[in-house]
């Protein structure tokens, strides 16, 4: 939603391209540093008690960045809300994990990923179509997380935390000692993996499409990037059925596979047909990687701990989109765009290890039991 605004305000405000970029970069960062923290509040103190302020600091902030009067205002609310965004999605997977069980719980796992991958694909759109009228606009959307907020207070069950708090130091020391700590980190390794392979698609493809070889405008390359969230969130709605049918190791496998793939497919090809069937085969992998994933690391550790192991989860996730541009921009400047995808379709190759190293690591201790093929 932000992206389209970013010309717009460099253009009010006259700063450079390169101090423009801030305005999403103190966003991921306040992310990535606070995830960890709301998790350990989350687990310690309740999922509502750190859900709810969370929705409210993000409408806040976005309705400051909104009336902001200066660049360095945005920058702050925008760094203001990160820290929400921080204690919202890893808070949903969490209470996913809280409130369902078993094949179910992949099933709404795999709805969250759809819906996720929907709105990729129409946030640019939507924010495009609003700064059209004027950069301002798209951020008033964001005040909605507020009358969000007061439905999640009536809607989601009230916890009892009395007597379950323990020290810091013996719950962090929970994830040191843990049997399954091997499968954790491999599977946080995925979640960074898989982020950091479709950053090198929502960064470089306008790049290539946009650029001598193909020369589309940026309206188009906006539109074939839609076509990879559409396809992920049809894939993520069969998240279920595919659990019910193959094992998840071989799942993951088969989805990085793809992704894999569809980037050294970018490589190869010459004509725009070839760009689209590989972003409708990268759509499929990453649809079907993402509610897999998000699903077994909640089944990791038990509810006291949970929150606090899904936040760390999601740190990864924006340590990767943090980290393509800058492994893939040293390719870009260093050889050429098309070399991008066939870097990041390497990558890809060590993703697919990962899964399939995953497969006979021993289940967790604690927790809900774990699915059939942890076994």
């Amino acid at each position: 939603m932000v992206s389209p605004t970013l010309p717009a305000i460099m253009n009010s405000f006259g700063v450079s391209g390169r101090q423009i970029g801030w305005v999403m970069g103190v966003y991921t960062l306040a992310a990535a540093l606070f995830m960890p923290v709301i998790g350990v509040l989350a687990d310690r103190f309740g999922r509502k008690k750190a859900l709810i302020p969370a929705l409210v600091i993000n409408g806040l902030a976005g309705l400051g960045t909104a009336l902001s009067s200066s660049f360095e205002m945005i920058l702050f609310f925008r760094f203001l809300q990160g820290i929400g965004i921080a204690g919202m999605m890893p808070l949903v997977m969490t209470l996913v994990g809280d409130l369902y069980d078993g094949k179910e719980r992949v099933r709404v796992m795999g709805s969250i990923s759809a819906t996720t991958g929907m709105g990729s694909a129409l946030a640019p759109f939507i924010g495009g179509m609003l700064a059209g009228i004027v950069w301002r606009v798209p951020f008033f959307l964001y005040f909605l997380t507020i009358p969000l907020a007061l439905l999640i207070f009536f809607i989601i069950p009230k916890e009892d935390r009395a007597g379950k708090q323990k020290p810091l130091s013996s719950y962090l020391s929970l994830f040191v000692s843990a049997p399954n700590r091997v499968r954790i980190l491999g599977i946080m390794s995925m979640a960074l993996l898989s982020f950091l392979l479709l950053y090198s698609l929502i960064i470089y493809i306008p790049l290539l499409l946009t650029g001598s070889s193909y020369d589309l405008s940026e309206f188009w390359a906006g539109l074939f990037l839609a076509i990879q969230g559409i396809t992920s969130g049809i894939v993520s709605f069969q998240a279920r059925r595919l659990s019910e049918k193959f094992q998840r190791p071989h799942i993951l496998a088969a989805g990085f596979t793809l992704m894999s793939g569809a980037l050294f497919f970018i490589f190869f090809s010459s004509a725009l047909w070839q760009i689209i069937t590989a972003l409708l085969i990268f759509g499929s992998g990453f649809g079907s990687v993402q509610p897999q994933i998000n699903t077994w690391i909640t089944e990791q550790v038990g509810g006291p701990q949970r929150g606090g192991l899904v936040s760390l989860f999601n740190t990864m996730k924006y340590v990767g989109q943090t980290l393509s541009p800058l492994l893939f921009g040293a390719v870009l400047a260093g050889v050429s765009v098309e070399m991008v995808f066939a870097a990041a379709g390497i990558i890809g190759i060590a993703s697919i290890t990962a899964a399939f190293s995953l497969k006979y690591t021993r289940p967790p201790k604690t927790g809900p039991t774990p699915h059939k093929e942890d076994e």
